[in-house]
């Protein structure tokens, strides 16, 4: 598979531009800090009284309900009601999702909902599946996720493939767009394994390529995640970009 990599510097203009279309629900800040000597660092507390400060980003609202999802638990929902309707039993319709142990506790709980409109005779498909997806904005499924769904119908079940793998590059920009803030003492450390430690204490997913070799000797405290993987990038000639197991960090070729 051809891989495509994104310099590092390219990775903030995303994060400013994926930053105006995502929507979050919680407030978040990130401050500029300029010192006395000209040194520059970012945070997500306001700047010492010395440093001049520029706010980049605030009060970034989030919406709670994620429409994608409840849209495919609906689709999942008019697919189990039509073998309810079609005189299965529960065992029948647990039996085609693949029985007792194959079906995760959130489908199965979506399951036990349709069923429960078994004896509604008048009641439409398409009904369920809006009362479904009614369910699923209140929280009413609990935190159920596009993965957690299956389908008997292949098509279905390609649309919540791409509305899933959507979802996952949205996660990795909203963690690009306010990135966490982390400290790291790194003393002869191997490269590949700062990194790694980096990106678990971000929580953020780096695809290491076996290129990226050398040791580390670094202390950053309480910086964004991008600015240690950025500076990692300048001293080692690292490129960085977007992958589809997450962030690739590999070896600059030589020219």
């Amino acid at each position: 598979m051809l891989k495509t990599h994104v310099p590092v510097f390219v990775l903030g203009t995303i994060c400013i531009v994926m930053l105006s279309l995502i929507s979050f629900d919680a407030v978040a800040r990130v401050y500029k800090c300029k010192d006395t000597d000209g040194n520059i660092s970012y945070s997500q507390s306001p700047c010492v009284a010395s440093s001049e400060q520029t706010q980049l980003s605030h009060s970034v609202k989030t919406s709670s309900v994620d429409a994608v999802t409840c849209s495919m638990v609906a689709k999942a929902a008019r697919e189990v009601f039509s073998s309810v309707k079609r005189g299965k039993d529960a065992q029948a319709v647990f039996q085609v999702y693949g029985g007792l142990n194959g079906i995760n506790p959130r489908m199965l709980n979506l399951i036990n909902y349709v069923g429960s409109f078994r004896l509604h005779d008048k009641i439409s498909g398409e009904r369920v599946a809006q009362l479904s997806g009614g369910k699923c904005r209140s929280g009413g499924f609990g935190p159920i996720t596009v993965e957690d769904l299956q389908f008997q119908d292949p098509m279905l079940a390609h649309q919540a493939s791409i509305a899933s793998q959507r979802q996952q590059v949205v996660k990795q920009y909203q963690q690009l767009a306010v990135p966490a803030v982390i400290s790291v003492n790194f003393q002869e450390t191997p490269l590949a394994e700062a990194l790694r430690i980096i990106g678990a204490k971000a929580g953020v997913a780096l695809d290491i390529d076996p290129s990226v070799t050398g040791t580390v000797n670094l202390r950053m405290d309480n910086v964004p995640w991008l600015q240690v993987v950025g500076r990692l990038s300048i001293e080692h000639k690292l490129l960085t970009g977007q992958g589809p197991k997450g962030i690739m960090i590999s070896t600059m070729p030589n020219r």
